[in-house]
């Protein structure tokens, strides 16, 4: 290859904002909605057979398995868009010519008007770009699907001369012929520009009154990023000052599917499984994806939102080939090249590509190479970069897709969030192999911060038929995000309140109502709109409810009114998340802070909270930095490692976590995430503890240490036990858990001097450590007599002299971090006792700490005699909040634990921990401030609206033509046919002649 790159850090042109974006895609009608899908992994593919037949094609018809059958797909499932209300009045469309546009060039209208909302530019009076430069330019393929049913007619004069001449009357033929032409559209002026793709265009620029460049590019399925590269280029020469630009495709007729078919490309199986080891071809979808970009400085000279900045998009041709359809990764190399030359970006600096992945195994497979071939030059760590397809979740939607996945990647961006890519059960051997830069990312996971502190950033690539290729690298425009930025909403917190418990119960039921009798969605929107819990007051009775969505809410609350009806004297909680009390709770001096120590830890802990929150995310980023600082690495990929495709790779993915060196400061980044999202929601405790290790996180969320030394320390501290297991002659020791009163435990340890009580957790439950053989041994007797154990995930025996070489490598470590004094009352789990005013032994006391037991019980019997009374679990598993039940239990306490294992999703325990807090009487003054909720679109109906899918349209007046046309029981024609022809003297027939 002849091209080479840029010195890293040139550039050719300036970059690109993107400032507004909307889609239409399968099973989302807005951004939101194709963000959600994306990140919960939906599959949005269906049957045919649930479509409508006279806007798509029966199953019936055109299916057969047999892939050689004349005329049939062996395909029947695809991505269809939902259905949509539109107005033609409200477009300036007149409502008698509707059935002669394509739905193609009505959904980009609609949409448009959806994108420049979303980019600020819909009320000219708002708008701070002069419309004359705004450009439309889209990319789409051929005539629009009215096309085909104008082309039809023209089959006529054959379909009459086959009549006449098989025996059938000019009169029969002609009947017949006139039948079938009221199944069709019937040619006006109005025909022509309607299935014309470029006028799409036209509309849009016409309804926005916008005079900048307006045209359609079709470069089959690499349509959308032609367009958005020419879009580029009017930006750039100056022509334009914004454009609106992007992708449509609304076609899954039974002529696409027997196109694809006939190839033959299309999936066998059915289904979309991008680089899978067993993909077996593309899935059809449709969709519509438009974006406006603006030049970087003049979006925000403007103070416009920006998504994503794009650095470069750059194409190729295949040139002279074996075939004009295959893919050649020649080919694909250029474009790749001359992207990562025009960005001057090194592919090392790339850590997600969305690729063009459609499912064929030759697709994918040169794609693959043609990655390989590019990034292999820079040696970059194995399995360090991302890769996807949202064709596995939408399907192939063609001259959109490049859309589809710019959108996805722009949103990746803006929201710290590496999506996932589905249907994978083993991914193809190119990216499993061990010295691969790429991994197949089948899982939503945050996307941390680079180690250099350098933006994360992103490539992408469409490429179409003919050899057209296409490469485009996106970047982050804020490190971190701010405000109200996230599309996704995966819980409602939905709070009621009245000055008394049955003014409270009049306001929710008046509540059930709106959600009964009207629209749910609406009636959710309305109440988040209006719910403000910083008026909530102390004395105020107060119902919070928990719901995944709007159905959700709606069957909570009725749960509620039904329980609220016989129970307004104490408070109660629903399982399923409701949460009642008559009146906040006097907490002054009583709310508690635990943090967990080693053993609660698992593999993605808090993962769905790091997606959502930009402070866990945060906390993870500091770890690694310092982790860096230290080991040379970070520690984010072991807590959030690449996704698992086997057993063997989870059990080596948990033991990792479990080494003592990563699991301790894991723990504590984890809880500091946790604790930083409460604390910005107004949460503040009057006493802190923490269990083992967790006394380090402990002090530090009560002030004691700085957030730079809270992390060294962490660190410190398992790199100091691990140090000390691997000096034990290759037994660190082991733990066991077991259902044992202390006096029990201490009866039992006679016949075991050599183990040692480790920790006094609860009167049910202590843990022993000792030689791992000896507490196997233990292990044995205690399950031989019945007894409750089991061995713990550590490394080491913590609190014993297993560890007793440790505590002067980390007492060293301490005494170059400083302690200042506490600003809550923090507790000792190693004393029973508050920390003493005076830091100066801090740092030999922690130390000492590693080989002394961990007296826990002790410590809450002491917090409740100090007055704590609600205990609020900050970390992962909810391992303390158990030993609390059953050190309170029959005693008025409250216990919340913010995450309570690897069961479920960690932001609706959030959640409703939150909601928890706030029902007791803690004074928060947010739940959720980054949430961003879907805008209002108005009601778009009119008296004339007609409901629209991707498919054909009809209107009342055509439905009526075609049913007649398909009319049963009217043979007059050729029933008098017949009857003229039995009446007719015909000549007999000539005998054969024998041979």
């Amino acid at each position: 290859m002849s091209e080479t790159y840029l010195t890293h850090g040139q550039k050719t042109h300036g970059d690109i904002a993107i400032v507004g974006m909307a889609s239409h895609f399968p099973d989302a009608s807005n951004l939101h909605e194709f963000w959600e899908n994306i990140t919960n992994k939906c599959d949005s593919l269906t049957d045919i057979s649930s479509m409508s037949d006279a806007a798509y094609w029966r199953k019936e018809d055109f299916y057969d398995p047999d892939a050689t059958a004349a005329d049939k797909t062996y395909g029947y499932k695809a991505g269809f868009v939902p259905a949509i209300e539109f107005d033609p009045v409200a477009f300036k469309i007149p409502p008698a010519i509707m059935d002669s546009i394509s739905t193609a060039q009505l959904f980009s209208l609609y949409m448009a008007r959806q994108v420049m909302q979303d980019a600020g530019l819909a009320d000219k009076k708002d708008a701070q770009v002069d419309r004359d430069r705004i450009g439309v330019i889209l990319g789409g393929g051929g005539n629009g699907n009215t096309s085909f049913s104008l082309a039809a007619r023209q089959q006529a004069p054959y379909l009459r001369e086959i009549m006449i001449k098989s025996g059938l009357s000019t009169e029969v033929a002609d009947d017949v012929i006139a039948r079938a032409h009221e199944l069709y559209l019937e040619w006006n002026e109005d025909s022509f520009p309607g299935f014309l793709g470029n006028v799409a265009c036209g509309r849009i620029a016409s309804y926005f009154d916008l005079g900048g460049t307006s045209y359609m590019v079709d470069a089959a399925c690499a349509s959308s990023l032609a367009a958005i590269k020419a879009a580029i280029g009017e930006l750039n020469s100056g022509s334009c000052d914004a454009v609106l630009t992007g992708g449509v495709n609304l076609e899954n007729s039974a002529f696409s599917f027997l196109c694809f078919s006939k190839t033959p490309a299309l999936s066998k199986s059915n289904r979309s499984r991008p680089f899978d080891r067993d993909s077996d071809g593309i899935m059809l979808g449709d969709g519509v994806g438009l974006l406006v970009l603006k030049r970087l400085e003049d979006a925000e000279l403007a103070g416009d939102r920006i998504y994503a900045v794009i650095k470069s998009l750059e194409a190729s041709s295949d040139g002279r080939a074996k075939s004009i359809f295959a893919p050649r990764y020649e080919g694909q190399i250029k474009a790749l090249k001359r992207a990562y030359a025009s960005a001057g970006i090194l592919p090392g600096d790339i850590q997600l590509i969305e690729a063009h992945g459609t499912g064929t195994a030759s697709g994918d497979g040169t794609e693959l190479k043609s990655l390989r071939a590019v990034f292999d030059e820079y040696r970059l760590p194995a399995h360090s970069i991302a890769v996807g397809s949202v064709k596995s979740q939408i399907g192939h939607t063609r001259c959109a897709a490049g859309a589809a996945s710019m959108i996805k990647v722009a949103l990746a961006l803006h929201h710290k969030v590496l999506p996932p890519s589905i249907n994978v059960q083993q991914p193809m051997e190119a990216l499993s192999v061990e010295d691969s830069p790429f991994y197949l990312n089948s899982e939503t996971r945050p996307w941390l911060r680079p180690l250099d502190d350098s933006p994360r950033r992103a490539a992408l690539s469409a490429f179409g038929f003919g050899g057209t290729n296409f490469h485009a690298i996106l970047e982050e425009y804020e490190q971190d995000a701010h405000g109200a930025y996230r599309l996704n909403e995966s819980t409602y917190t939905l709070l009621f309140s009245g000055d008394n418990a049955d003014q409270l119960l009049q306001r929710c039921e008046t509540a059930l109502e709106s959600f009964s009798s009207g629209s749910a969605a609406r009636a959710l929107r309305q109440h988040l709109a209006a719910q403000d819990i910083n008026t909530l007051e102390a004395h105020q009775a107060r119902l919070l409810l928990v719901a995944t969505s709007a159905e959700h809410a709606g069957q909570l609350l009725q749960t509620a009114v039904k329980q609220l009806r016989n129970n307004q004297d104490k408070g109660w909680e629903h399982p399923q998340g409701i949460y009642f009390q008559p009146k906040g709770k006097d907490l002054g001096g009583k709310v508690v802070a635990l943090f967990p120590g080693q053993g609660s830890q698992y593999v993605n802990m808090g993962r769905e909270v790091a997606i959502d929150y930009p402070e866990m995310r945060q906390a993870l980023e500091t770890l690694d930095k310092f982790a860096a600082d230290v080991r040379g690495h970070g520690l984010s990929d072991i807590v959030y490692p690449t996704p698992a495709f086997s057993d063997a790779e989870r059990t080596a993915q948990r033991e990792r976590l479990t080494d003592t060196a990563n699991a301790q400061p894991a723990i504590g980044a984890v809880s500091a995430g946790y604790y930083a999202i409460l604390k910005s929601n107004g949460f503040t405790p009057d006493f802190v503890a923490g269990h083992s290790y967790g006394e380090v996180t402990a002090l530090w969320a009560a002030g004691a240490l700085c957030d730079a030394d809270f992390y060294r320390a962490s660190l410190a501290r398992g790199m100091a036990a691990a140090s000390a297991v691997a000096q034990n002659e290759g037994d660190g020791g082991a733990m066991l858990a077991a259902a044992l009163t202390v006096e029990a435990c201490e009866k039992l340890l006679v016949r075991y001097p050599d183990i040692v009580l480790a920790n006094d957790n609860s009167p049910a439950q202590v843990v022993l450590g000792g030689a791992t053989a000896r507490i196997h041994a233990l292990y044995d007797e205690l399950k031989a007599g019945d007894v409750q154990c089991r061995i713990l995930p550590v490394s080491a025996a913590f609190h014993t002299p297993f560890l007793q070489a440790a505590c002067a490598p980390f007492l060293e470590s301490l005494s170059s971090i400083r302690f200042d004094t506490t600003h809550c009352t923090a507790f000792s789990s190693a004393s029973a006792a508050p920390w003493p005013a005076d830091t100066a032994t801090y740092a030999e006391t922690l130390a000492q700490q590693m080989i002394m037991p961990v007296r826990f019980r002790e410590t809450i019997e002491a917090l409740y005699q100090r007055g704590g009374r609600l205990f609020v679990e900050i970390g992962p598993k909810g391992v303390l909040g158990k030993l609390v039940a059953d050190i309170l239990k029959g005693r008025e306490h409250t216990l919340i634990s913010l995450n309570t294992g690897d069961s479920g999703d960690d932001r609706l325990q959030l959640a409703r921990a939150q909601a928890r807090l706030l029902a007791e009487g803690v004074k928060l003054n947010a739940l959720d401030r980054y949430v961003r909720p879907a805008p209002e679109q108005g009601d778009l109906t009119g008296r004339l609206s007609c409901r629209l899918n991707g498919g054909f349209y009809l209107s009342e007046k055509n439905q009526r033509r075609r049913q007649h046309a398909l009319r049963e029981g009217d043979t007059e024609v050729v029933e008098s046919f017949i009857r003229a022809r039995q009446g007719a003297a015909l000549p007999a027939a000539p005998c054969p002649q024998p041979p």
